[in-house]
């Protein structure tokens, strides 16, 4: 496990905690993750590829179908699984608000990322730009090919497709930046999934049947420091 893998978050470390599961931390949803997390109060949705955000206060173990979740609780543990599919963290540090969007292409043009940050301002007032935001590894452009994808991605503009490859991170930092959120308020961590599948899982690469049976990346984070 990679504990604050984001700059951005360093001025903020003592309210709030980040990490990162990787292919060597044997995350199972069906197998282990309430053993990974015994002991402490989590919340994890039943990620399904819509723009669905769930606001918790309270432990959850996949019972509410949401590709994005959030929370004013401190001290519960927010995850969001993830092989190759982009994952952001996203705090508010002056009302210390925590989510985290679950965004793989089906929730890009479903539009996860806008509908988050829709459900922060109607339930905390908060607008884009008083966040801070970090994506997780995922698939670069080389390794996210489409069979047509002006077909797959309708409304995704002509600018991120190359031939039957697909700029997915350009996208998702082009519907940031029209929300919103500072330039100088995000990170995006450098690892593609599938160029570093020897550290990350991924189902474009190696992975599909592993993943199938349950094995993933991880994303979580807590409002609370230590």
């Amino acid at each position: 496990m990679k504990q604050n893998p984001f700059r951005i978050f360093a001025p903020f470390r003592t309210d709030f905690t980040v990490d990162l599961w990787r292919k060597e931390d044997k995350v199972n949803k069906e197998r282990n993750l309430p053993t990974i997390f015994a002991g402490k109060r989590f919340a994890i949705p039943k990620q399904v590829h819509g723009p669905v955000t769930v606001i918790t206060r309270a432990p959850m173990f996949c019972t509410e179908k949401a590709d994005a979740i959030a929370t004013d609780e401190m001290n519960l543990t927010l995850g969001i699984l993830m092989a190759d599919c982009q994952c952001f963290v996203v705090y508010e540090p002056k009302k210390k608000i925590a989510g985290l969007i679950h965004a793989g292409w089906k929730g890009l043009i479903r539009g996860v990322i806008p509908a988050f940050f829709t459900t922060l301002k109607e339930e905390w007032g908060i607008k884009p730009s008083q966040t801070f935001v970090a994506a997780g590894p995922s698939l670069c452009q080389q390794c996210s090919q489409f069979t047509d994808p002006q077909q797959e991605l309708p409304g995704i503009g002509k600018k991120f497709f190359d031939g039957r490859l697909v700029d997915l991170q350009g996208i998702a930092d082009d519907q940031l930046e029209k929300l919103g959120v500072p330039s100088e308020q995000r990170e995006r961590h450098p690892d593609c999934t599938r160029c570093h599948s020897d550290t990350y899982w991924s189902y474009r690469g190696p992975d599909r049947d592993m993943i199938l049976e349950g094995w993933e990346n991880m994303l979580s984070c807590r409002i609370g420091g230590g």
